[in-house]
């Protein structure tokens, strides 16, 4: 079964490798924010909500906006979040 996902796998941990601690933050509450965004049922495209989120919990992260999309588009890519 696991046979089935490697190639995921793979992406996904080519993804999280050489991120640095703050990279590894901004992944972690995108996916947290999507799932949350996802167990509401709301209908897809589910990005603006979930970046809406992001940025409501991760003020910091504001003036980064572009790199946050691009970590949210590169998780997409690989199947970590849907569009």
């Amino acid at each position: 079964m696991i046979k089935e996902y490697s190639s995921i796998i793979d992406e996904v941990i080519m993804l999280l490798a050489e991120l640095d601690a703050t990279s590894l933050e901004v992944v972690a509450t995108i996916d947290y924010f999507y799932r949350y965004v996802s167990a509401m049922e709301l209908p897809e495209p589910r990005k603006e909500e979930v970046l809406k989120r992001f940025f409501e919990a991760k003020r910091q992260h504001l003036d980064k906006s572009e790199w946050v999309g691009s970590m949210y588009d590169q998780m997409q890519k690989i199947g970590m979040v849907g569009a």
